[in-house]
């Protein structure tokens, strides 16, 4: 197993989606919110010659995103499918293509539930 440095930020933001694959009557199937919470995790085995993965501040274009795209929206205007896992993977691709040590996405779309979209 390889050693490595790690850093995440977090982000929240509101938005409502309803997963019609569910079936009638699964709770899910019908239009509901939930108050989101994303990490983004960067991983790299050497720091940089700041002595960092990455600044904190580097994140910012991923939280514009987020607020521009998600946040207080319909994710079935954005996302197909938006579950979790969903989700996760379209931050994860979006962020990839400026963040090339991006490691990880998870998404909470409760305190208890959580799906994660990584680079094994």
């Amino acid at each position: 197993m390889q050693r490595a440095y790690k850093i995440g930020k977090t982000f929240k933001f509101c938005a409502s989606h309803e997963l019609k694959s569910l079936g009638k009557g699964h709770p899910c199937s019908s239009p509901h919110g939930h108050n989101y919470k994303v990490e983004l995790i960067m991983r790299m085995i050497h720091l940089n010659v700041k002595g960092m993965v990455e600044d904190f501040n580097a994140f910012e274009d991923v939280e514009k995103m987020i607020k521009r795209r998600l946040d207080h929206s319909c994710l079935n205007n954005e996302i197909e499918q938006p579950t979790a896992e969903n989700i996760a993977k379209f931050i994860f691709d979006w962020s990839m293509t400026t963040h090339k040590y991006l490691y990880s996405v998870k998404v909470w779309e409760t305190d208890d539930c959580w799906a994660e979209y990584t680079i094994e």
